[in-house]
């Protein structure tokens, strides 16, 4: 690792240590009802009080004032490093929307589903979605959604989909992800479930997931009409344990991690075949994997057992 990657790292995890209400924020509450980040009236401090300011791009964010009363973002939102971004506080949900002509980047951690029995979702219904990590369901009780309808998400470092809670991202039509890391279930008891019904993610190290403590089927990857590639050869020879079981694609699909069109369908996978350096993951209905048998295949594949 670089230097100025590892300190830049280091500074993350500092903020991530020292996050708390204690240190001062403000908050979305959509006093006017327009959702409109950049009404000055639709903002509070810490004690409840109104601001009367749009707050500056290093601040911490907290939204927390129930569903339906989240920002819509339709314009360019930057946050510049020092200001975290928590959506689900104080047992509450919070949600953010960004349209076709939106955009937010920030340079922090963005938590969706921060504290204990807390909600947050993220819908990206076209623009871009742009934060250093997310973190999803970060404690026991709370979760996380990444809707993405359209338009791209792209992570400097860690996606992570379901800490000590749980995670969800839905994929659909249109939409990419792109990530230096996805982490799927990152510790126990977190769970987690991507939906790649369409579109495609696209991560640099895929950690996987946590196949030691998985005790149900609640974390699982469903692939339909989406495509995920991962960079380098991680499918492996399925006969992985420990910490090796939860990055090797075909251990996963093996043992149903890795599932095709919710288990009717079969997952497909190949390194540097149907792209140059990657292993390439997607799947097939039932009636095509018969055509692909009857042509001979092409592509590794494993049928999940019904």
């Amino acid at each position: 690792m670089g230097k100025m990657k590892f300190l830049k790292l280091a500074c993350v995890l500092l903020l991530v240590c020292i996050y708390s209400p204690a240190f001062g924020w403000v908050a979305f509450n959509n006093a006017d009802g327009d959702n409109d980040w950049n009404n000055a009236n639709n903002w509070e401090d810490d004690g409840g009080n109104p601001t009367g300011a749009v707050p500056p791009s290093n601040e911490v964010i907290l939204m927390y004032h129930g569903l339906g009363n989240g920002p819509i973002i339709d314009g360019a939102i930057v946050k510049d490093a020092g200001g975290v971004v928590g959506m689900g506080e104080y047992g509450q949900a919070g949600e953010m929307e960004i349209t076709s002509t939106g955009s937010f980047e920030t340079a922090e951690v963005f938590y969706l589903g921060d504290d204990t029995n807390c909600y947050g979702r993220v819908t990206v219904n076209g623009g871009s979605f742009d934060p250093y990590w997310v973190r999803m369901g970060n404690y026991a009780g709370s979760s996380g959604d990444l809707i993405m309808n359209g338009g791209t998400c792209t992570v400097d470092d860690i996606l992570d989909v379901g800490y000590y809670g749980s995670g969800y991202i839905q994929m659909n039509a249109g939409a990419a992800i792109t990530a230096g890391q996805l982490r799927l279930q990152s510790d126990a008891p977190g769970t987690s479930v991507v939906d790649l019904l369409s579109g495609t993610i696209d991560v640099t190290s895929f950690f996987g997931i946590l196949a030691d403590y998985r005790a149900n089927t609640d974390t699982y990857m469903n692939i339909e009409a989406g495509v995920l590639t991962i960079a380098g050869d991680v499918i492996g020879d399925g006969t992985e344990t420990g910490a090796a079981s939860r990055s090797a694609i075909k251990y996963l699909v093996d043992n149903d991690y890795i599932i095709g069109y919710g288990g009717a369908g079969t997952v497909m996978y190949d390194f540097n075949v149907t792209n140059a350096g990657l292993t390439t993951v997607w799947a097939v209905p039932e009636p095509a994997t018969m055509a692909l048998l009857g042509l001979g295949g092409f592509a590794l594949l494993r049928r999940k057992r019904l």
